[in-house]
């Protein structure tokens, strides 16, 4: 059996109750990069897989129910191996009749990073690296939710480029790319960390403050609005520029909904921009009903 165990791809060891290594194949050494006899005693195994006195305790107290737990048990953690670097194992936990423990590792790291990098891909915006429309509504529509259900302040930000169409059909789509980098940044750096901020459409932006009321978001729009001011690009020796209007609502109902907000948001920068670009309007009931409806892309000058 051991000969045959000996030769399996993934790390397999036996161990006692108390978690001390009695066998381990040569895979098992090749994953932790330590040789299985070096640390076979379980306290020393976790003082160099775990460093973290936290994480150490913690093992100890997941093991103890690990092994009174019939059939298999699966877990994976973050282990430092031997060269120091940090890989995310998959543990297998079988507990024998002659009460042994019969323990498989793979190494998943990999396929972790991919899983991560996929997630990441279907959050983001690709241009600008903030969250993009699918994931920024889903965020935002769970926190309206949860403002409503505890009778807690919300305000959401609606933001647009003014004059983008002229920017890409001056300096081009290149420029044009590097300006919404440039106003996502600075976006991101003028709202508070707990914020929800996406790009929604080509030039639009939106943001749900949590805990805003209507004087704290214009507060805060006006903070972005007057920083956008300063962002220029570099294109073929010319400093470009831009500016933006920005609309805010915020909940005034137990009936509200995020389509709701986005749609007097909406209304406001309307009304921003008819105002004159480059600056803030609150929505007000004599800008007339909101329609809420889901978002539909449209250019604005």
């Amino acid at each position: 059996m051991f000969r045959f165990l000996q030769e399996l791809p993934l790390g397999v060891c036996i161990m006692d109750m108390s978690a001390n290594i009695l066998w381990a194949n040569s895979s098992y050494e090749r994953i932790t990069g330590y040789a299985w006899t070096k640390i076979a005693d379980a306290g020393e195994r976790t003082k160099r897989l775990y460093p973290d006195q936290a994480t150490r305790r913690n093992l100890h107290e997941k093991w103890l129910t690990d092994i009174s737990t019939p059939g298999h048990v699966v877990r994976e953690l973050r282990a430092r191996v031997a060269d120091g670097s940090v890989k995310n194992l998959e543990f297998r936990l079988n507990t024998l009749p002659d009460e042994h423990i019969l323990m498989t590792v793979v190494d998943v790291t990999e396929k972790r990073q991919q899983v991560e990098s996929l997630s990441h891909m279907a959050h983001t915006d690709s241009l600008t690296g903030i969250h993009n429309r699918r994931f920024f509504l889903s965020r935002a529509s769970a926190e309206v939710d949860r403002a409503i259900r505890f009778h807690r302040p919300l305000a959401v930000l609606m933001l647009d480029v003014d004059h983008f169409k002229r920017v890409n059909d001056t300096y081009g789509h290149l420029a044009g790319d590097e300006i919404l980098r440039s106003i996502a940044r600075s976006c991101e750096e003028n709202l508070r960390e707990h914020d929800i901020f996406g790009r929604i459409g080509g030039e639009e932006f939106a943001a749900v403050l949590v805990e805003a009321d209507l004087e704290m978001a214009l507060h805060s729009a006006e903070r972005v609005r007057a920083t956008l001011e300063y962002i220029s690009v570099s294109h073929n020796g010319q400093r470009v520029g831009a500016t933006a209007s920005i609309g805010v609502a915020t909940i005034t109902s137990v009936h509200d909904s995020l389509p709701d907000l986005l749609a007097r948001a909406d209304k406001a920068l309307y009304a921003a921009k008819a105002a004159g670009r480059n600056c803030i309007r609150p929505y007000i009931e004599e800008m007339g009903p909101a329609k809420a409806a889901p978002l539909i892309q449209h250019p604005r000058a």
